[in-house]
């Protein structure tokens, strides 16, 4: 065990932009995605006893997901997000020496105090901390040549000793991954596929659990009962035919209007008899209701009738360090680990779902999900995370709505297929696509080294931010 936890000041911090094309719309909400926006960050760090060291960190830049105000245009929410990115970089650069978590502590506040004053939602001011964090405790971990378990075991970003308690003794050798099916995904060929795309991926349903083996998969719905029971059938359709031992969780991507609406549909998926052996394998509802309706103290009584039968969990609505406990004092079962959020929230609540089990009530469930993470960075770091924490099974999607490892440059994906063979296979033209076994990947290399393996960006391949 470390001695104190690692010290470490913020010296530098350059922000950078990647785009990858998506070679399916990715619908979620009333949003429909043809490309994604890759925001990098390259720190400088002065890491105790150490010196200083490079960190970096990336993630999908999602306005359209981190503030859903239909009144506000795009170009003014995407502005937000790269703002709340440079208000924590500022923040951290302006503090002396001191672990990670007294940088969030002292920092998130003025991130969002600062996002408040600008008009931008709190969830926004989340995502620049949220870069800025990954990339220091990449740079702690590469200056300390750890990994990031080691790291939290030691207790080296200052969560406390008695975080340790909360960690799996090692990190799974494979994760299963939970694949996302979004309303306008296709289920089945023929008629569903009016554009094949033939580029060595699997395209529709029935071709994912055919050519990856996966058990376990998201569906996102409307916030129509009736529609949204018609396609949670649909699916169903798909996954009893193939005869697999599957799980499934919904998604309502705060579609629905009110609890009623929700009950509504939790009645009609319990009486709907297509549904009858989907609805059992249905592990949770996630974020079902707008994040400005989750807190309604008015909830309280219906959504413990609904969580009597079904977990719900926040993602969208946890947008402050302290809404997981709110939000499991009001009735709901759990939270989303998203590193977009922030990696020491991710944390914090791994540590507040851990006590809450252990006092007995309601089990509570921190939920692997992601906010299209694709290769590299981003879906390293995010996935070394929640193996780290013993997370079994997590919703991966970005590698399958964007061909594999395309959008990057020819070095990055030559050091994938050569330093990571088991998590990366060569399609026909030898772009490297997430190689998926059995349903889940390989979490050994990236729990290996350093924070989600030893993987320096190709920084010249990036649009440099000013």
């Amino acid at each position: 065990m470390a001695d104190a936890p690692t010290r470490v000041r913020l010296l530098a911090a350059d922000l950078y932009l990647r785009r990858a094309p998506l070679r399916i719309p990715f619908h979620f909400g009333n949003a429909v995605l043809t490309e994604l926006e890759l925001v990098s960050l390259r720190v400088q760090v002065d890491v105790a006893g150490c010196g200083v060291t490079q960190g970096a960190s990336e993630s999908v830049l999602a306005p359209l997901w981190f503030d859903k105000d239909p009144t506000k245009p795009l170009a003014r929410r995407r502005a937000e997000l790269l703002a709340s990115v440079r208000r924590a970089a500022d923040a951290m650069r302006e503090q002396d020496a001191a672990s990670l978590v007294e940088l969030h502590r002292e920092a998130a506040g003025a991130v969002a105090e600062g996002a408040r004053a600008a008009g931008a939602h709190e969830l926004v001011a989340s995502f620049g901390v949220a870069l800025v964090e990954m990339a220091l405790v990449d740079a702690l971990c590469r200056a300390q040549d750890t990994t990031l378990h080691v790291a939290l075991r030691e207790d080296l970003l200052g969560l406390g000793p008695a975080f340790a308690a909360h960690l799996p003794e090692r990190p799974p050798e494979r994760i299963a991954v939970r694949h996302t099916v979004g309303m306008g995904d296709p289920l089945t060929g023929g008629a569903d596929v009016t554009d094949p795309l033939d580029d060595g991926l699997p395209q529709t349903l029935e071709e994912v659990l055919r050519e990856t083996g996966g058990r376990y998969f998201k569906l996102k719905i409307p916030g129509d009962p009736e529609a949204a029971v018609a396609r949670m059938a649909q699916v169903a359709e798909v996954l009893d035919a193939a005869s697999v031992d599957y799980r499934l969780t919904v998604d309502g991507n705060e579609q629905f209007g009110e609890v009623d609406t929700l009950a509504a549909f939790v009645a009609l998926s319990k009486s709907t008899p297509a549904l009858a052996d989907a609805w059992a394998r249905t592990l949770w509802i996630e974020q079902p209701m707008g994040r400005d309706e989750t807190f309604d103290p008015a909830i309280a009584e219906p959504l413990a009738a609904i969580a009597a039968d079904k977990p719900v969990v926040i993602d969208e609505a946890d947008a402050t360090d302290d809404a997981l406990e709110r939000a499991l004092e009001l009735g709901y079962s759990g939270s989303s680990a998203k590193t977009c959020k922030g990696i020491l929230r991710v944390l914090r609540a791994q540590r507040v779902i851990g006590e809450w089990n252990a006092s007995g009530r309601r089990p509570a469930v921190l939920a692997g999900e992601d906010l299209t993470c694709v290769p590299l960075l981003g879906l390293h770091q995010d996935s070394c995370v929640a193996a780290s924490l013993g997370i079994a099974h997590l919703e991966r999607n970005g590698h399958h709505y964007v061909r594999g490892a395309a959008h990057l440059s020819a070095p990055e994906r030559t050091w994938a297929l050569k330093a990571l063979p088991a998590l990366y296979r060569p399609l026909a033209d030898g772009t490297p696509a997430l190689r998926i076994e059995g349903g889940s990947i390989d979490a050994t290399q990236l729990c290996r080294h350093a924070f989600g393996a030893d993987f320096t960006p190709d920084w010249d391949a990036r649009e440099a931010l000013e």
